[in-house]
């Protein structure tokens, strides 16, 4: 478009058509003989705005694609987060395990495992409340990019859509303006 815009003087006129020309009836601006709208300047216009909406939705479209994709990185991050957690509060746990079945076997000094049984549980414990809140944080972004590729799937049907009625009428504009140079 940027090419036949190039070549083309584009006239913007100085007054806007009046009201009761807006409001005609298609059939009362269209040339009987060959078909051809008295009022080609306005469709054309109507037709750079629907473009220029149709841009935009393309813009936002690419938007939520990259924001998908930042979901999803972030998903991924959580995941290898929550596993590595759950690595952490199995290896605590099974230290636990391990320093319990030691003090009853030995017999070692019982204050001094026992402190540090409870540091593990309390660390164990903390490590359980991130892993949880982290859980909850992955559930929340996964709603979210379910929802966003809702979003996007519906986007892309509509878009599909105004891309076929735009190409029609951007073919049907290109044959109404041959036949206009072909009679001027």
């Amino acid at each position: 478009m940027s090419e036949t815009s190039k070549s083309f003087e584009k006239h913007v006129p100085v007054f806007p058509l009046p009201n009761e020309i807006l409001e005609m009836q298609r059939d009362e601006t269209v040339c009987q003989f060959c078909g051809v709208s008295y009022l080609i300047h306005n469709e054309i216009k109507k037709l750079e705005d629907k473009i220029k909406e149709l841009e935009q939705k393309v813009r936002d479209h690419d938007f939520m694609k990259q924001k998908m994709k930042n979901y999803d990185q972030i998903n991924d991050d959580l995941n290898l987060k929550i596993q590595d957690l759950e690595e952490k509060v199995s290896d605590r746990t099974q230290m636990i395990s391990s320093l319990n079945n030691d003090l009853e076997s030995r017999g070692l000094d019982n204050n001094r495992l026992r402190k540090k049984v409870q540091d593990l549980e309390n660390e164990n414990y903390a490590c359980s409340a991130t892993m949880e809140a982290l859980k909850n944080k992955f559930l929340k972004y996964k709603s979210v990019v379910m929802d966003t590729q809702v979003t996007l799937s519906s986007q892309k049907s509509d878009l599909k859509a105004i891309e076929i009625q735009s190409k029609d009428q951007i073919n049907m504009m290109r044959h109404y303006v041959s036949n206009l140079q072909t009679q001027v």
